[in-house]
């Protein structure tokens, strides 16, 4: 068991609140993040030097992968057009189809069938070439002979054709074409297609040259020497043309999951925190007039903490023995500040004995504090039992009015004994019992809710049980006209909101007027708040008047009063909803006043 006296207590008790801990803290932080802050920078001095010569190595094999690129789509591209220009494949495609196949058919297949296979055999990554007669309806291509496209095991390219031929002169496909048609094996084809006649405005056919992935794949591969685990080339639409992942071909490039199209419209080397991999982005455009292609390349940032593993575990030694160093120091300064401290508890905590001990209060510090914490103390108890004795005293005060009350219980049903005996003497409902029953039915609202707040019907049918008082005694003075929208009713609002309005209104504004006045209660919505207008015509205010009562119910608290008006109902809004509702006034002499209450939508 720990002794009160000892750091330790102390420490297991308040913990990070203790002064001791506090110190401690303060001193191992004022050591240590001096030096942790110097090897940060360091370190990120070193690794800024290291990402920039990985974005400059990464940019340079790039451009050379685009390089290549470009120059074989510029040999297809040459080799497209030759094939398109060639005389023998001009008179193929403006030919018919023959309806016998003789020795001169079987001779014109053999020469195109030549100069479409030399293509493929010279290249190292040309799979085949295609030419396909639309008058003939027929293809020949570097790997078969002429045939009907409907027997052609490769196909289905044709829909593309069919949308693209008459507003396209030449276009770029990625395909996966079955190896055979017993086999789920495919070839992944970058095809170019280049309708023919090149220099004729109708079009006979088109030339395909389809570039085998896997072959460019190896020979991006010797370019690069695997510098890359994340390459890709697309279209100026993002589409994926070729990537050394297979399963992105023909993919948007944002389906990668770390390029946008934000990406897409760099140029240049990127250091940048991406959304699956952290890594170093290059992006360069091709360099052909004629396509729009970006090359975009990506190296994990695991290559690169490979190298800046060993100053990383340098300097985390360095922080690690900067560490211990300064909680030695921390605990052996924290624990000289709190033995005084240690000893004013000790004080504290046996205060009474220490109020006996001798000594000269103005000695040191120390004793200076223990003598006025001691005197304190010691005013406090008094207080305390003056205290306990005048609760003692408001106790018994509270129990005598409780007992002088009278019972709300007591009083309705002295009401209801009055109402029947009223019409035991007159032998029918008159004047007199329907006065009772109003009085009854208000005093029922008023006193038998113990919530701050009501239901609006319920402060409505408060309101009329008044009203119907007020009429038997002014008779025809004034007239009552309600326009509620019935969608507010279920809304709370503050208990007895609108009797001490309409009793202004009754008082102050109809009773002094000549004549019969009109009292309107109007409520409604608008912008998400409940809105109710209580308008008189009666003899209305100034407008130093009206500027002082609003000025006062938005300033001013209300007092200690045994009435109940507008400014005690507006406080009442204010406390329960919020500053921003309440009421409002409006007058003008001879013209009635209008007071609007703007409350929540409180349900």
């Amino acid at each position: 068991m720990l002794e009160k006296n000892s750091i330790w207590y102390y420490i297991k008790n308040y913990k990070f609140n203790s002064i001791f801990i506090k110190n401690f803290i303060l001193i191992m932080i004022v050591v240590v993040l001096p030096l942790a802050g110097l090897s940060v920078l360091v370190y990120r001095y070193y690794n800024t030097i290291m990402k920039d010569e990985i974005a400059a190595s990464n940019m340079n094999v790039l451009n050379k992968v685009g390089d290549m690129f470009d120059m074989i789509m510029r040999e297809n591209d040459k080799l497209s057009v030759r094939i398109a220009t060639d005389s023998r494949v001009l008179k193929y495609l403006s030919s018919s189809k023959p309806e016998n196949i003789n020795y001169g058919t079987l001779e014109e297949y053999k020469n195109i069938y030549n100069a479409l296979g030399v293509s493929a055999i010279t290249s190292d990554y040309i799979s085949s070439t295609y030419l396909y007669s639309q008058k003939r309806g027929q293809i020949i291509s570097s790997v078969e002979s002429g045939m009907d496209l409907e027997e052609f095991c490769d196909n289905h390219w044709y829909h593309e054709y069919k949308s693209k031929k008459a507003h396209e002169k030449s276009w770029i496909s990625v395909r996966k074409v079955s190896k055979n048609s017993s086999s789920d094996d495919y070839y992944n084809f970058i095809t170019t297609f280049r309708m023919a006649p090149i220099y004729e405005k109708t079009k006979q056919g088109v030339v395909m040259i389809n570039i085998d992935i896997l072959r460019l794949n190896r020979l991006i591969g010797n370019v690069s020497s695997k510098h890359f685990e994340n390459l890709y080339i697309a279209d100026g639409k993002g589409r994926i043309l070729y990537s050394n992942d297979f399963s992105f071909i023909n993919r948007n490039i944002r389906d990668t999951g770390f390029i946008d199209g934000e990406i897409m419209s760099y140029e240049g080397p990127v250091i940048k925190k991406l959304d699956k991999i952290d890594g170093v982005l290059a992006v360069a455009s091709s360099k052909l007039d004629e396509y729009d292609f970006k090359y975009v390349s990506l190296i994990p940032l695991v290559e690169y903490e490979k190298k800046t593993l060993k100053l990383r575990q340098f300097i985390a030694f360095f922080i690690g023995v900067s560490i211990l160093f300064a909680m030695a120091i921390a605990f052996l300064v924290s624990t000289r500040i709190f033995k005084p401290v240690r000893n004013l508890i000790t004080v504290l905590n046996d205060f009474d004995h220490a109020a006996l001990s001798d000594g000269n209060a103005n000695s040191d510090e120390f004793k200076y504090i223990t003598a006025n914490i001691l005197n304190t103390l010691d005013k406090n108890r008094q207080m305390e039992d003056e205290l306990v004795k005048r609760l003692k005293l408001l106790n018994e005060s509270r129990t005598r009015a409780l007992q002088s009350q009278i019972s709300p219980h007591f009083l309705y049903n002295t009401l209801e004994t009055i109402n029947w005996t009223v019409l035991s003497l007159t032998k029918a409902e008159n004047k007199a019992t329907q006065l009772i029953n109003s009085l009854s039915r208000l005093l029922s609202i008023s006193l038998k809710t113990e919530e701050n707040m009501v239901p609006f019907y319920t402060d409505i049918e408060h309101v009329k049980s008044y009203l119907e008082i007020q009429e038997v005694r002014y008779k025809d003075k004034f007239k009552v006209v309600w326009d509620i929208d019935p969608e507010i009713i279920m809304f709370k609002v503050i208990k007895i909101m609108l009797q001490p309005v309409i009793e202004n209104s009754i008082y102050h504004g109809v009773k002094p007027k000549k004549g019969k006045g009109l009292i309107k209660i109007r409520g409604f919505t608008q912008d998400k708040h409940v809105i109710i207008e209580i308008s008189d015509n009666g003899a209305g205010m100034t407008q130093e008047d009206v500027k002082k009562i609003n000025d006062n119910m938005s300033k001013e608290y209300v007092r200690h009063s045994h009435h109940i008006g507008l400014r005690n109902v507006n406080q009442r809004i204010k406390l329960v909803f919020g500053e921003e509702f309440g009421i409002t006034v409006q007058s003008a002499v001879n013209k009635g006043s209008v007071v609007k209450i703007v409350l929540p939508m409180v349900k």
